[in-house]
Parts: C-alpha cells; structure tokens; sequence
C-alpha cells in the first residue's frame, strides 16, 4: 500500500463585513515570501490567484508593509472585496474561509470560490 503524500494547502479568509482579508504566512511561503505579491480575481473560473510580482505590476502589494496579527497578514481594501463579492457571489456579513493549491511551476496560488471550497462563519 502506498502513503499518500499530503499536499500543503494555502489560505485566506475574506471578512466581508470588516471588507479585510487575511492570509496565513504559511501561503506566502508557498510562493516564496516575494518582496511583492497580488490578487487577480477570475470571474469565469471563480476563482482568485495570489502571485508573486513586482514593484511596478498593478496592484502590488509590498509585504513587508502589510500588517501582521498572529502570524497572518492582513489587509483592508473596499474595492478588492467588492470584486470578491460579485465574482463569488457571497451574501450577508460573514466571514467566508477559503483553501488554495499553490499553482505548479508558479509562484502563485489559486483558491476557488464556490460552494464545496468555502466555509462561511459569523464572527
């Protein structure tokens, strides 16, 4: 019998009353820990990426200066969550826990947004 290999998973968590967003650190290790990173969100395969960038791509966000709590990131932004909201279609206030894959041969990270992947509490 083989052992099966368990892949690391990434996370985040979309507050969407606070319009925050957190993020393990263990996520961006799996992309490295890049100077820069951003979100690209996906509306057809509902979906968002985190992926390493650079200084000058639009969007970027420099780690370093995004605050910490607990070993997380975070960072508020009215207008990312508002794009989360429509591509996803989450209702209410809750917080809405999210589980990516690192994409193979990038440094990015890819979370899908639909019914089986999330998990909606109220904080």
């Amino acid at each position: 019998m083989q052992e099966k290999k368990l892949i690391p998973s990434a996370g985040l968590t979309v507050d969407i009353k606070k319009h925050r967003i957190r993020i393990p650190g263990r996520t961006f290790r799996m992309i490295n820990n890049p100077d820069y990173f951003r979100f690209l969100v996906n509306p057809k395969a509902k979906g968002i990426v985190i992926e390493r960038c650079d200084e000058k791509d639009k969007g970027a966000y420099q780690l370093s200066k995004v605050p910490t709590h607990k070993g997380s990131y975070e960072l508020t932004s009215v207008s990312l969550i508002t794009e989360i909201i429509c591509c996803a279609g989450f209702l209410g206030t809750a917080s809405v826990r999210l589980v990516g894959h690192q994409i193979r041969g990038q440094d990015a990270v890819f979370f899908r947004m639909d019914q089986d992947t999330k998990c909606m509490t109220s904080e």
